[in-house]
Parts: structure tokens; sequence; C-alpha cells
């Protein structure tokens, strides 16, 4: 199987670039009549496919969440899927029993998308380990949730990250997910995942968190929504945010070459 995390790691190093952007674009569709509904979706296609084209040179990934799949359905998702040759991701923090896992699975990795985020609390007997087969059976990736970016997580899952960190070590995910928001629980995350594991982190921009500041804790890339997609010009955003997060990133490495 060719690994997502080998497949990141390369796309880092062709588009010199550490930035996820976060297309958290959705509309109210559904509240629409028939004729409407299919007008929104094509614009709500257009518009999203516009911003990740326009970013798409300074990004490694695009993190596609639930509320868009839901807006486009499956067949727009998949052309917006094949608008760039970047890593795709669903973002539908998949958390629950073996079937229901594995056809949430089969639907996405079907349309284009490289890897699904789940969130590994429910276990891997009789619920992960068919996502993890489907992941295998189709050459792509799994991406789990170890901690969260918004206060809430602080209550029941950042108590358990040290042992969701070993789960996604010991059942070999592509990669993790655990907050910009908080820095010092990357630091801690990525002593608990060894040097190997790619740490994905979400909060930078609209919820605080500083471009960078995951990158010097220790995570690879860094996760982007709101202040891109919102902004009047997205591509000219998404370039400062790679800008400051590559400077980030080589300042590390110079201090651990300096040490």
């Amino acid at each position: 199987m060719t690994r997502l995390d080998k497949r990141i790691r390369e796309k880092i190093a062709q588009q010199k670039s550490r930035l996820v952007l976060a297309l958290d674009l959705t509309a109210d569709i559904y509240s629409l009549s028939e004729a409407e509904r299919a007008q929104a979706r094509a614009s709500l296609l257009h518009h999203a496919t516009e911003i990740l084209v326009k970013t798409a040179p300074h990004l490694v990934a695009v993190k596609i969440n639930y509320p868009l799949i839901l807006a486009l359905g499956l067949d727009f998702t998949a052309q917006l899927l094949s608008a760039t040759d970047l890593i795709t991701i669903g973002d539908v923090k998949i958390a629950d029993i073996d079937k229901t896992a594995e056809w949430i699975a089969r639907h996405l990795y079907g349309i284009g998308f490289d890897g699904l985020i789940a969130h590994p609390f429910v276990g891997f007997e009789k619920s992960l380990d068919s996502l993890f087969a489907v992941a295998r059976e189709k050459e792509r990736g799994v991406i789990l949730v170890i901690n969260m970016s918004h206060p809430g997580s602080l209550l029941f899952i950042t108590p358990c990250t040290d042992a969701l960190a070993e789960f996604a070590v010991q059942h070999s995910a592509d990669g993790v997910i655990a907050p910009a928001t908080r820095p010092a629980d990357v630091k801690s995350a990525r002593q608990h995942l060894g040097q190997e594991m790619l740490i994905l982190s979400p909060g930078v921009g609209a919820q605080g968190a500083r471009p960078g500041d995951a990158i010097r804790a220790g995570a690879d890339l860094e996760i982007v929504g709101r202040a891109i997609y919102q902004a009047d010009n997205p591509a000219d955003v998404a370039r400062f945010f790679n800008d400051e997060i590559n400077d980030a990133y080589a300042e590390g490495e110079s201090q651990h070459f300096i040490s």
C-alpha cells in the first residue's frame, strides 16, 4: 500500500508548504425549493473550486468537512476533489460501529478522498478495524483525532490524549490531529508519538492560534480555514500563512542543527 503519510511528505517537498486549507464552506441548501437547490449547489461548487484552485500553489492538502459534503452531495464533492492534485482529507470524524464506519469509508474513498479523519475513542475491534481495512484495500489513509482545538475538548478528550496517541501508533495511523490553539499539548503529543507520526494542527487564524506556533511545538502541518476562505484575496492570505509556517519550520531546523 502506498501510505498516505509518505505521500503527504512527498507533497510537502513538492509544494514547499506545510499548510492545509480547511475548506469549511457550506450553504442552507435544503431550505430551498428543488429548482433553487440545484442552482445553489452549483454556485457553492463554483465558489469552493475557485478558492481551492487559487490557493492550491501554497497548500499541501485540502480538508473538507461534513457540512460541505452534505451541501454539495457526493457527485459535486467528487468534482471538487478532482480540481487540484493536492492531498484531499475528509473531515468527517468517523466514530461508529464497524459496518457504519466501513460504508462511510467506501463512499468517501470512492469519490476521491485520500484520507479520512476518525475518532479513536470508539476503539478498534468492531469499529475502526473496518475503517482501516477499507483504507488498506483502497490504498488510502486514516488520520486520528487525539485532541481538539476548542475549549470544550479539555473536559473529556484532552485528559485521554496520551492514550489516544499510543493507540494511533499501535494501529499505524497515517497521522493525528492535535490543537494549534494549545502548543504545549502538541509538544506533549510529539513526545508520545515519536518523530515519525505526522501531526496536523487545526485552530490557526480564526480560533486564535498564531501561524508557526504548532510547528515550533512539533507539528508537521498547520490547518487554516476561515482566515483564508473568508478573505478578500484567499491566495494572498494563503501565501502569507505558508510563509509564516515555513519560517517557523526553518527556525526549528536551524536551532536543532546548532544544538
